[in-house]
């Protein structure tokens, strides 16, 4: 294959190209690697805008999934290690009163997730006593979509019907792999221009999930110039029968304050009793409480509208039109 080029080219140069032309010759002009990159970086954010409550969503169908006593003969003819491990780590990432005795479950629910995978992969590449062998449910869904793409025609002998419910869940994890995917855009950009970690987290109840937001913010950077010093954190959990739960806590150098919001009188009496012990278990962490207070409110619309415009990125190169 020929071809024509007004731009010097190198044996061995890697080069991004738009299709401009087919016919009747093939033409390709090339196209700034950065601007590839930028456009990549804002489809995943415009797809954060489009489904909000996706990642959440997402972990708790996939449960489901993976359980439908019906879909167990499909799920037979997979990889059985992989399936457990879906499964393990599904179990960890919902917000429930077995996982929320783990002090380390915002720690390992980001690992879990995946949300520092690459990170972690790149630095084993670095360092050796790093471990990078520990899995994440956007790797097990990547092995998962593509074992079942690999197999398709190996299966072949299964009903239409069943085929189909294969296919659906190689789709489904596909989906999801972008889900976390954008997640990890999100917090990247956040992270870079507002110094924020932003995370939804499913939260399981008795009558159904729901959803956590949870925000951490460095206001304060470290001698080293890393994320540290003061930071604050917003939490606002959706209880359902019990209202909304907004929580604001602002820590340095081990001093604590902390703000409890309660919309509903029983929710607003539980917190209120068990603050005498909060404060003593925070105290036994180690903490110096400036103030531990719980109120009773209308609402917690304005801290729910900022969580919006935190994962909205500010609204960041973005219009929303409303029809």
């Amino acid at each position: 294959m020929q071809a024509e080029s007004t731009v010097t080219l190198r044996a061995g140069d890697s080069v991004f190209v738009k299709v401009e032309q087919l016919r009747p010759s093939l033409v390709l002009s090339l196209v700034d690697q950065k601007l590839v990159e930028t456009e990549k970086v804002m489809e995943f954010l415009r797809l954060q805008r489009a489904n909000p409550g996706a990642l959440p969503n997402a972990i708790v169908e996939l449960s489901e999934r993976l359980e439908t006593p019906a879909f167990a003969p499909l799920l037979s003819l997979l990889n059985q290690a992989n399936l457990k491990t879906l499964r393990g780590l599904l179990a960890t990432l919902s917000l429930s009163k077995a996982t929320g005795q783990d002090k380390q479950f915002i720690q390992n629910y980001i690992s879990n997730l995946g949300l520092t995978w690459e990170s972690n992969l790149k630095k084993a590449l670095i360092e050796s006593n790093v471990d990078f062998t520990k899995s994440s449910l956007k790797a097990a869904l990547m092995a998962l979509a593509e074992e079942i793409r690999a197999d398709a025609n190996s299966i072949g002998f299964l009903k239409a019907e069943a085929f189909a419910g294969l296919k659906a869940l190689e789709q489904l994890a596909s989906s999801a792999v972008k889900t976390i995917e954008s997640e990890q855009v999100l917090n990247v950009v956040s992270l870079e221009n507002d110094n924020r970690y932003l995370l939804q987290i499913p939260l399981q109840l008795p009558t159904g999930h729901r959803t956590a937001d949870l925000c951490i913010e460095f206001e304060q950077k470290t001698n080293e110039g890393k994320n540290g010093g003061k930071f604050r954190v917003l939490f606002l959990l959706d209880m359902d029968a019990l209202g909304d739960l907004a929580v604001e806590a602002s820590i340095q150098d081990k001093l604590l304050s902390c703000h409890i919001q309660c919309t509903q009188m029983d929710a607003y009496s539980f917190v209120a009793q068990s603050l005498p012990d909060l404060k003593q278990r925070l105290g036994g962490l180690g903490y110096r409480l400036e103030s531990v207070d719980c109120r009773l409110e209308k609402d917690v619309e304005p801290v729910r509208e900022e969580f919006k415009r935190y994962r909205s990125l500010g609204g960041r190169d973005a219009v929303n039109i409303f029809i």
